[in-house]
């Protein structure tokens, strides 16, 4: 079984259509839909093409994008959905191959996979869910929002608002177009927000500076300068929010990093990295058992004193010095 056009598409428009590399929320450099050196068969296109893995400052073309993004998801994660799970309906491969694009082949093995094999479609449809609605610890909306999705697909064979593939996205006159396609967001209060607190003037004056603002969010930052809020412009909020929080949970000691564009540099965010360090100082460590054996011995001493030890000691030490 292959993946249909309103799965392909229902795959895009939750991935989002970024033509110029980015890194995910977690740091991954990701471009088109979804596409990542973690998988097999688009590294080994994008090696054969352009001699190396993917990296940031790399295109791709959107004619491109769209016709890779069944062959990738055939090739390697369909080709998972069809030897664990054996789909018989179209839906059913649809779904779970979104699932495993998302997640991993691995998630062919989980309990949502197995009860689709069996047939118990809707403990399948239930498990999915929630399941894999977490990344970094974080529950994110978009995930529950995916899950809730391809939960639906299996179940009601219901591609809701995905049945077509995204179109090119176009700017309406005089004002600001925030979302793209229909992919992991937030609402709009939520990204003006974020955007208010790294200094962007947006979310209360009118919508061409709003406009002007995000591209200025975006040039700053080595995105592609449209003003349109897609998952690359999303993905950059979250991890600057990240190191924000990372930054606070250490005193303001983790640094946030900018985007470098072009060539292919290595870029993003910088990372809140946790450097291992000893819980105690080894000089307090020193000075603190020096400390003990002193009060120690001054404890000892005390009590020989005082049980009329001190003399015969005195003596036994005189012994020895003249020996």
């Amino acid at each position: 079984m292959q993946l249909s056009k309103p799965g392909a598409a229902f795959i895009a428009a939750h991935e989002g259509l970024v033509l110029r590399a980015y890194r995910d929320p977690v740091g991954i450099v990701t471009i088109g839909t979804g596409f990542t050196n973690r998988s097999r068969v688009f590294r080994a296109y994008w090696v054969g093409k352009h001699g190396r893995p993917l990296r940031m400052g790399d295109r791709i073309g959107r004619a491109e994008c769209l016709k890779l993004l069944p062959k990738v998801a055939d090739e390697e994660y369909g080709a998972a959905v069809n030897r664990a799970i054996r789909p018989k309906l179209q839906h059913h491969y649809d779904g779970a191959t979104s699932m495993t694009f998302n997640c991993g082949r691995g998630a062919v093995k989980w309990r949502w996979a197995r009860a689709l094999r069996d047939g118990r479609i809707r403990e399948a449809a239930r498990l999915l869910r929630t399941t894999a609605t977490t990344a970094k610890g974080r529950r994110l909306a978009g995930l529950v929002r995916r899950r809730k999705e391809e939960a639906r697909l299996i179940e009601q064979a219901d591609y809701g608002a995905h049945g077509k593939l995204p179109r090119r996205s176009a700017r309406p006159a005089g004002k600001s177009a925030l979302w793209v396609v229909p992919v992991d967001t937030p609402d709009r209060q939520a990204v003006m927000e974020a955007l208010r607190k790294h200094g962007y003037a947006v979310g209360t004056i009118a919508d061409r500076l709003v406009l002007k603002e995000v591209e200025r969010f975006q040039r700053e930052h080595g995105l592609g300068a449209d003003g349109l809020i897609g998952p690359a412009t999303l993905a950059k909020l979250q991890r600057l929010k990240d190191i924000n929080t990372a930054g606070k949970a250490t005193g303001g000691a983790t640094a946030a990093g900018g985007t470098a564009a072009g060539g292919g540099a290595a870029t993003g965010g910088s990372q809140a990295q946790d450097v291992a360090q000893p819980l105690v100082d080894p000089a307090w460590l020193l000075w603190g058992g020096l400390a003990v054996v002193a009060v120690a011995f001054g404890a000892f001493a005390l009590i020989a004193w005082r049980r009329g030890w001190g003399e015969e000691i005195a003596m036994r030490v005189k012994r020895r010095l003249r020996k």
